[in-house]
């Protein structure tokens, strides 16, 4: 319980170095951060979302610790086609760009159609429904073998 408090104490130090109303919002949960910015265009999220990289590694450093640069992921959420991305760098390194990502246990796509989740939702309710008709017809082969039928 001390090395959650502990934890807990050190993410918010990283979280009240945001202001309550900014261009972007910042989240966490365990050791996992999200940052979120809108704008008028992708130049102008960009150079937000950058700006708070720079945030997120001063934390970092103050505290001894690293982000990963090839574990951090960069999603942009609009309808429009053909965007020119442009690069966000975290610690000099360029964040890879993804259609979809899953944040607590949650798979979100760059067009917000949850299709992706979905699909992934079902695909497990089917592997969990094929282990327990396993079960079933091993336990139902077991009972008539013990009862002699």
């Amino acid at each position: 319980m001390s090395g959650n408090i502990l934890w807990n104490s050190t993410m918010n130090d990283l979280m009240v170095r945001f202001p309550d109303r900014g261009p972007s919002e910042n989240g966490g949960f365990a050791d996992e951060v999200l940052d979120v910015a809108v704008g008028i265009d992708v130049s102008t999220v960009r150079s937000i979302i950058q700006k708070d990289t720079q945030v997120f590694l001063q934390w970092a450093r103050e505290h001894g610790l690293t982000f990963s640069p090839g574990k951090t992921k960069a999603m942009l959420i609009t309808n429009r086609k053909n965007v020119r991305k442009g690069t966000i760098y975290l610690d000099n390194q360029p964040v890879e760009w993804v259609s979809t990502y899953k944040y607590l246990g949650v798979t979100i796509d760059d067009k917000l159609t949850w299709n992706q989740h979905i699909q992934n939702v079902s695909n497990k309710a089917n592997i969990v429904m094929a282990q327990c008709r396993s079960c079933l017809l091993y336990t139902s082969d077991a009972a008539d073998e013990g009862l002699g039928v």
